[in-house]
Order: C-alpha cells, then sequence, then structure tokens
C-alpha cells in the first residue's frame, strides 16, 4: 500500500517555469501546484545619477597642475589640450624620456592607456 506524502521542496534556478514544470511532472505526482517567487540578485542598488557625477567626474586632488587638462565628459586627462600646454606633440612626448613625477610623466601615461587613439611614429 502507497503512503501519500506531501514533499515541500525550495528550488532556486535561472530556468523557465515551464522548464521546471516539466522536470517536476517526470515524478508522477498525483497533484503538482508550482508557485513562483522572484528571487533578489543580491546586486547593490545604485546611486542616482546626479549623485555620481557630484563625485566620479572631478579632477582628482593630487593633480594640482594646472598644465594637465581634465576632461570631464570622459574622466580622464585631455591628451592634445594638455600637450598643448607644454609645447609639445602627443608623439614628440612619447619618443622622449621624462622624469618621473613630472607633469611630461602624467601625460605620458595618460597616452600609454590609450596609445591606439595617437599617432605616435
Amino acid at each position: 500500500m502507497k503512503i501519500k506524502q506531501k514533499v515541500t521542496v525550495t528550488l532556486t534556478t535561472s530556468a523557465s517555469t515551464e522548464d521546471v514544470f516539466s522536470a517536476l511532472a517526470l515524478l508522477n505526482p498525483e497533484d503538482l501546484s508550482l508557485n513562483t517567487v522572484p528571487v533578489p540578485n543580491g546586486k547593490v542598488k545604485k546611486r542616482p545619477i546626479d549623485v555620481r557625477k557630484k563625485y566620479a567626474f572631478q579632477r582628482p586632488k593630487h593633480m594640482t597642475d594646472e598644465r594637465v587638462v581634465w576632461n570631464d565628459l570622459e574622466n580622464r586627462i585631455d591628451v592634445a589640450a594638455s600637450c598643448a600646454n607644454i609645447g609639445l606633440t602627443p608623439s614628440e612626448l612619447w619618443n622622449k624620456t621624462v622624469k618621473r613625477g613630472t607633469v611630461e610623466h602624467t601625460i605620458k601615461s595618460a597616452i600609454g592607456r590609450n596609445p591606439g587613439a595617437w599617432d605616435l611614429t
């Protein structure tokens, strides 16, 4: 004699409801009911855009020399304008040996982060 049992299963999956239902149907249950509850994905809620703009798109505090031009829209150094301020082209600066910690070194590092954007020949 078979005894009827009520089995409660907690299942968290990204599969569709139809796939889960068909998998459970293989168990040949007499009564099958399926309740779905969305589960939060664990991501942190992002700050509103206006708050991010207030903090993210500012000139870094360690860049005190005004010869380095900060591009607020791209949130990076404007290499062309900065090179114009020091009187060199990006290719001249790239081929030059510079002392670490100088304005030239800062601009040359910015060129090195995106060398494909500049004609360095």
